[in-house]
């Protein structure tokens, strides 16, 4: 699914949550939505399913819990709470679980809490949060007169299910496989970048909070957000005579600490990659196989990830 959810100058936090919690559930009419939506402009294409349901209707300070199964287990699930803590901002927070009725999280994100790497608001002028998700993740990215992305880094951040590479990462092992990502800290950051609700090293020792921290990687590349290939010589033959853009495969790991070894990867599950630098432009549309995907900006002006659109 995506959306482009624009909303007017004056909308509350409550509007702005209700109406991403609405689309991110599975809303396909914008006339559905607040009277803080601006409706005119406002977009959705929901070709792939939001994929996430409500699972408590007030996560304290007027937040709302949303929750996707897992694709390999879809009695156990991903949690994001979204809270607008603060007028200029809309907080992610991901979770290994949330219990509906005490209104508690277990074994947050570390970082997703954090306000400077929430997703902006602009609640006097107004402003857009574009809205990408499946039932394999939830990722929002602002523009605001302020700015695009977050406050901090200026990039999209969410919520992103892995595949399970390492052999003893089974489903009766029960280790969380998603992640929420700042994918400007990513693009920007050289050491680690998202963190994982719970992960072990490789003597299995659990580690959360700070110490579950997972870069970004690829083949061939310790941070493929941050350190991609660039221009136009990085394009690959299409076998026709032509040359197409690359869409690289993003990892999650954390080799110099706690796994020599990737724990797994996110694109081929949420269908969101990364492209080489220098190539293209922000929300450009491009396909691959007949789908659209659009082109988001990470950190710089140059830095990209691309991600399906509807």
């Amino acid at each position: 699914m995506y959306t482009q959810y624009v909303y007017n100058a004056g909308a509350t936090q409550a509007n702005i949550t209700a109406d991403l919690v609405a689309v991110l559930t599975g809303e396909t009419d914008k006339n559905n939505l607040s009277a803080g939506c601006n409706k005119t402009n406002t977009v959705i294409q929901a070709v792939v399913a939001a994929g996430w349901t409500l699972h408590d209707t007030d996560g304290g300070s007027g937040s709302k819990v949303i929750k996707a199964p897992l694709a390999d287990d879809a009695t156990k699930f991903k949690y994001v709470r979204l809270y607008s803590s603060a007028t200029t901002s809309i907080r992610f927070e991901v979770y290994e679980g949330w219990d509906a009725g005490t209104n508690v999280g277990t074994n947050m994100c570390y970082y997703s809490d954090t306000t400077s790497y929430s997703q902006r608001l602009d609640l006097t002028n107004g402003g857009t949060i574009h809205v990408f998700s499946s039932a394999r993740f939830a990722m929002l990215c602002a523009e605001t007169s302020g700015g695009w992305g977050s406050a901090t880094y200026s990039g999209p951040s969410g919520c992103f299910e892995r595949t399970r590479l390492l052999p003893f990462d089974t489903v009766a092992y029960g280790m969380p496989p998603f992640a929420w990502f700042d994918m400007g800290y990513c693009a920007y950051n050289s050491s680690y970048q998202g963190f994982a609700p719970r992960l072990v090293d490789r003597l299995e020792a659990s580690k959360t909070s700070s110490v579950a921290s997972l870069y970004a990687v690829s083949i061939g590349y310790s941070n493929i957000l941050a350190a991609a290939p660039s221009g136009v010589s990085q394009k690959v033959p299409d076998g026709l005579g032509g040359f197409l853009i690359p869409f690289i495969p993003i990892y999650l790991a954390n080799l110099s600490s706690l796994m020599p070894a990737p724990y797994g990867e996110i694109s081929s599950l949420c269908d969101v990659w990364k492209v080489p630098d220098n190539l293209l432009s922000n929300k450009e549309v491009i396909q691959k196989n007949g789908l659209d995907y659009m082109v988001i900006k990470t950190y710089s002006a140059t830095q990209f990830i691309v991600a399906r659109k509807g």
